[in-house]
């Protein structure tokens, strides 16, 4: 990503040379068709080195001297093909919009570049052949035009090189100063809330007891040799009367006993007492009043603070320090990217291709502050830059960034790797010697578990809805079967029908037509609930209880109201029953969501781990990135108008260290049919012809399109 964003912005120079070196090369072939004599050179193709090997064979070439200078001449024509061939796979293939959302990410080896340039280390090839045919009777074998021709590809070397160092110089910068970036955040999260504070004093624990020893170790090493008579250290009696040959040795040891406790007393408890203390006293001076400063009062109490509280204190400055250390570098790295960018090769400027290698060593210089001095010729400078000085300076910027990195994988998680050292062979050791429990184990709570959940919450839930949707009588959801309500009113009718016919006065000695009507007349007034016929017979029983009860009459009209209780019951059930079915598809899909939801989550896991290897790695920490970002685009894009020079460096360094950032940290969050599009409103933010106004839209945009995903 960092050298995508570096070679956008070499685009514009790498239009232009290519257009240079295009005309110089068909300079060079016109010179090949029209020129009569032997050629030396032979025009550069895709598939040619450079070096003519099928050159004619002319007895001037014989001469060592004439020799010599066309294997220099090839050397440049060699070189030009190679460097121009290299740098000019930083360039994008097309301006299409396709194009725009995949980034060019290639990078030019610094040992190649140096290689290239090896030849070129003492001056100018050409101007040596030049002289050396000047002083020798080679002179005129090799042609005006052809030392023009080759002088250009010469300076196209010099601009070749130029715009490679500034590629390697620019990405060294980023890619130093992006992990400086992670190793900031880093600081300011530890320093953000007390238990993170803790764990990283638990972390760096080992490290600090060996830091105390080695610190110890070299005070008792750096203490002279004592003289034990002069030791003013007073002796026991006991020892004096009873073992009077050990004075000496009681006195020595009592001597670097004390010199031991100082050390632990001056590397453990002072220091940390003095953080504490100096800590104190920034925060009493940032409450100011009009009698002046609060000071601490020597209370019991504050020394206990003092005492409990210092390691504690001494930790948070310590984390203070590395965090403003960090900081510091970033901005300065910052503010180098924006100087270095700005001063990128400009070949619209008119003037001479030197005088623009010139300026851009100068400019290169000036960024690496190396000690040793560039010579003034063009190519022996662009050579020790390469050979020498950048490598120190690539050096140099590691260096810097070493004290305050963030603490190492194994430095953070000791702990856990210690705990699985101690525990981990013996719980290896217990799973293989109960290795049949285990299986059993495994057998019954992870696999029975997950054929259950399928089985039972997967395929019989929608083997129901689809059931459902068929209308099978077996799927359909009942509180009681289908002819339990039928039997029951059937009962019913009959009881009413018989109890009313023996019962009723009015109803004796009618014929057998006239019972069949009235029987259907009771059998439809009994179907709509309705028992008046009955309920005669019934009022008349309980003006005589006790007779009727006797002859059975009235516990019979009782049966049958219980009857019609039961049957009223029925049709209540029968009512919810029909409920019920009307909703059975809304009440098997609702039994089958839980299953489902479960389904769609570990399936988007198994997906999200075959596509980046990881299920939901820093999700969290990639947020808050992402939101920092943002928020510092925006601030950045608003301070950009109406500021100097070397601040407008810093922001513009700030500017594109923040959309990088932004882009890494989006493409683990953005789902992947959309970061196409994320990576194309990127290269927007980066594009610095663009007005403020439409880069500040198009974080606008990024906030209403990407928010979703960031929240």
């Amino acid at each position: 990503m960092a050298s995508g964003i570096i070679n956008d912005f070499l685009q514009e120079s790498l239009s232009h040379l290519e257009a240079q070196s295009t005309q110089v090369l068909n300079e060079l072939a016109e010179l090949h068709i029209h020129d009569s004599t032997i050629p030396i050179l032979t025009p550069l193709s895709a598939d040619s080195d450079g070096v003519n090997n099928n050159r004619p064979q002319s007895p001037q070439l014989d001469n060592p001297e004439v020799q010599d200078a066309v294997n220099k001449l090839e050397v440049v024509q060699s070189s030009f093909s190679e460097i121009s061939a290299l740098v000019m796979e930083l360039k994008n293939p097309s301006t299409s919009s396709q194009s725009s959302v995949k980034l060019n990410s290639k990078t030019i080896g610094l040992k190649k570049v140096t290689k290239l340039l090896e030849p070129f280390k003492n001056g100018s090839v050409v101007k040596s052949v030049s002289s050396q045919l000047q002083t020798s009777s080679a002179a005129g074998v090799i042609s005006v035009q052809e030392l023009k021709i080759v002088t250009k590809l010469e300076e196209l070397i010099s601009l070749y090189a130029l715009v490679a160092l500034y590629q390697v110089i620019l990405t060294n910068l980023l890619k130093s100063t992006l992990p400086l970036s992670d190793d900031l955040l880093y600081w300011e999260l530890t320093s953000s809330t007390s238990w993170r504070i803790l764990l990283y004093s638990l972390q760096t624990l080992p490290l600090r007891t060996e830091s105390l020893a080695a610190h110890v170790f070299e005070d008792f090493k750096a203490a002279a040799a004592p003289n034990v008579e002069s030791l003013n250290i007073s002796i026991p009696q006991f020892i004096t009367t009873n073992f009077p040959g050990f004075q000496n040795t009681y006195k020595l040891f009592i001597h670097y006993k004390n010199l031991i406790v100082n050390s632990f007393y001056n590397n453990l408890i002072a220091n940390n007492v003095k953080g504490f203390y100096k800590l104190l006293g920034s925060r009493n001076r940032q409450h100011v009043g009009l009698l002046g400063h609060r000071r601490m009062k020597p209370t019991i109490k504050n020394y206990l603070n003092v005492l409990l509280g210092a390691p504690f204190n001494s930790i948070v400055q310590e984390l203070e320090n590395k965090k403003e250390t960090a900081r510091t570098l970033h901005d300065q790295n910052a503010k180098d990217l924006g100087s270095l960018l700005r001063t990128v090769p400009n070949f619209k400027e008119s003037k001479p291709d030197s005088q623009r290698v010139e300026d851009g060593i100068k400019d290169l210089q000036s960024y690496l502050s190396s000690s040793t001095t560039v010579s003034n010729d063009i190519f022996t400078g662009l050579y020790e830059l390469s050979s020498t000085i950048i490598p120190e300076s690539k050096t140099s910027l590691s260096s810097k960034t070493t004290s305050f990195k963030k603490p190492s994988f194994l430095v953070r998680y000791w702990p856990i790797l210690l705990a699985a050292l101690l525990y981990g062979p013996r719980t290896v050791a217990s799973a293989v010697a109960n290795r049949e429990a285990v299986i059993l184990f495994i057998q019954k709570n992870v696999i029975d578990t997950i054929s259950g959940f399928w089985n039972n919450w997967i395929l019989k839930p929608v083997n129901n809805i689809l059931s459902t949707i068929r209308h099978d009588d077996n799927s359909e959801i009942s509180i009681m079967s289908q002819k339990s309500l039928d039997s029951d009113l059937d009962s019913l009718k009959r009881m009413v029908i018989e109890y009313t016919i023996e019962n009723s006065p009015e109803y004796k000695g009618m014929k057998s037509t006239d019972i069949e009507l009235l029987k259907h007349e009771l059998d439809t007034m009994v179907s709509s609930g309705d028992l008046t016929p009955m309920m005669k017979g019934y009022e008349e029983d309980i003006k005589k209880p006790i007779k009727n009860l006797v002859s059975g009459r009235l516990p019979r009209a009782l049966l049958i109201q219980l009857q019609k209780t039961k049957v009223d019951g029925a049709v209540a059930i029968s009512g919810i029953d029909k409920l019920l079915k009307s909703q059975e598809l809304v009440f098997g899909i609702v039994a089958a969501s839980p299953s489902f939801v479960i389904l769609v989550y570990v399936l988007g896991a198994v997906n999200a781990y075959v596509k980046k290897g990881y299920i939901a790695r820093g999700t969290g920490e990639n947020k808050l990135i992402v939101s920092r970002n943002l928020n510092n685009i925006e601030r950045l894009l608003g301070s950009l108008e109406g500021v100097e020079t070397d601040q407008l460096d810093l922001l513009n360094g700030q500017l594109l260290l923040e959309i990088i950032s932004l882009r890494n940290a989006g493409l683990l969050l953005v789902p992947s049919n959309r970061r196409s599009e994320w990576v194309r409103d990127i290269n927007d933010l980066v594009d610095s012809k663009a007005p403020t106004k439409a880069r500040l839209h198009t974080i606008t945009r990024m906030y209403h399109v990407y928010g979703s995903f960031f929240s």
